[in-house]
């Protein structure tokens, strides 16, 4: 699962030198915790998810709330929360 933010006033961690891409995607995968993503290619913007609800896709459940955007692999419980004014990974 990964989320693009373009409005925000949070930096991500450096970017590693492996990373030939763009740095600062979120995203939770099917093992482990949130992190960052190195991404070569930009996302479609979306339908809007309205504050309360939320989606899922196989594992993964993303819940739009007032705070920020929180997803969750189902099966292990780590993921992210993020929002224009900060990121947790957990």
């Amino acid at each position: 699962m990964r989320c693009d933010i373009t409005k925000r006033s949070w930096q991500p961690t450096p970017k590693p030198n492996s990373c030939e891409f763009d740095w600062g995607s979120v995203g939770v995968g099917r093992k482990g915790k949130g992190h960052f993503l190195c991404v070569s290619d930009a996302t479609e913007p979306g339908g809007e998810l309205a504050y309360g609800d939320s989606i899922t896709r196989f594992r993964f459940r993303c819940e739009s709330l007032s705070s920020g955007m929180r997803c969750v692999n189902t099966r292990n419980g780590h993921g992210f929360k993020v929002s224009r004014e900060r990121y947790r990974f957990f």
